[in-house]
């Protein structure tokens, strides 16, 4: 599972939206790693989630929504109304013993939800554009990615079945 920490400072976070690749989220620790990322995924309904971890840090330095499987795509607004925001979000290595059945993703009007569990979510934190919820624990269970209308436009259009 996906833990939140909140030890390490964020300086810049990037959010790219492609046809191919729907969504890659870059911390500005990746580019400053001094060994290359360990990639771990994570798959689920015909859904690939790509974790990039610094190996000498531990934490994640990359995630890449891959494949979307069956998406949903709809014109709700469902951007949290309410999230800490998190300066120094930090997110300690992804790992998946028992798979990742619940994943799920959903393109909405507003941002992107990657889900990566049914849990309910207790609080919301992250750094704008994204945000994650997460459980009473600190399980990350849904990652919410802000868009634009030109950034949805170019995701949703590689997401749609062809």
């Amino acid at each position: 599972m996906l833990k939140l920490n909140n030890a390490a400072p964020v300086s810049r976070l990037y959010v790219d939206f492609d046809y191919y690749i729907p969504v890659t989220i870059t911390w500005d620790s990746y580019y400053k790693a001094a060994v290359p990322p360990i990639p771990v995924v994570a798959t689920g309904n015909d859904i690939l989630v790509e974790f990039s971890q610094d190996p000498e840090k531990e934490s994640i330095t990359q995630i890449t929504l891959v494949t979307t499987g069956r998406a949903d795509v709809d014109d709700v607004s469902a951007l949290p109304s309410f999230y800490v925001p998190g300066a120094a979000v930090r997110l300690d290595k992804y790992s998946d013993e028992s798979g990742c059945a619940d994943l799920h993703v959903t393109a909405h009007r507003d941002c992107i939800d990657i889900r990566l569990s049914d849990q309910d979510v207790s609080s919301w934190t992250g750094s704008w554009p994204v945000i994650f919820g997460c459980s009473g624990i600190g399980e990350v269970l849904h990652m919410v990615v802000a868009w634009d209308k030109e950034g949805r436009g170019t995701a949703v259009e590689g997401i749609l079945p062809r």
